[in-house]
């Protein structure tokens, strides 16, 4: 589908992962738009195999200052800062993602909520009306990283709650 505000504004939420082909700045810019009309994001990324792939978000991430970086870390996050997003969470599998970086240039607040020790695999976004939470790695995303990991699926309630606080979204188990 064409990334525009038609698109955008059918949803409360987004979750960007395994993206098919590169963005724009003009796409970026829209949905920089709907974030400050109260829209949220997630975003995750990861190992593919392919340099490409893994870093298509990072055009659309661009208007909130933040980037996937290149360097692959496999390392538990266990250091979490104490926003809502990060409320009751110990260790999330964190298995070939990037570092996030913060260019400070956003027009919004970053806040680093999870890291590894090489530095920042995760923030929370705020900027106008809206919210965004990107992360480092797809793994959260994987069932067998939900059952081993109890943590995981508090991080997914914990961020879905945060991203679209003023609805009533119906978050399963």
């Amino acid at each position: 589908e064409t990334f525009d505000a038609a698109l955008l504004d059918k949803y409360d939420v987004i979750v960007f992962d395994r993206l098919p082909r590169e963005y724009t700045p003009t796409e970026a810019a829209v949905l920089q738009t709907w974030v400050e009309k109260g829209g949220g994001f997630m975003s995750m990324t990861g190992y593919t195999g392919a340099p490409a792939p893994d870093f298509y978000t990072n055009t659309l991430l661009a208007p909130f200052g933040l980037s996937y970086q290149p360097g692959l870390y496999t390392e538990p996050v266990t250091i979490f800062a104490n926003p809502p997003v990060t409320a009751g969470l110990t260790s999330v599998t964190f298995a070939g993602g990037y570092l996030v970086a913060d260019s400070g240039s956003s027009g919004g607040t970053s806040t680093v909520i999870g890291s590894i020790s090489a530095g920042p695999v995760a923030y929370a976004h705020e900027r106008a009306k809206g919210r965004a939470v990107v992360w480092g790695d797809e793994w959260i995303e994987f069932d067998s990283e939900w059952s081993s990991m109890p943590p995981i699926p508090q991080f997914w309630q914990n961020s879905v709650e945060w991203t679209a606080p003023d609805r009533t979204l119906p978050v399963c188990p």
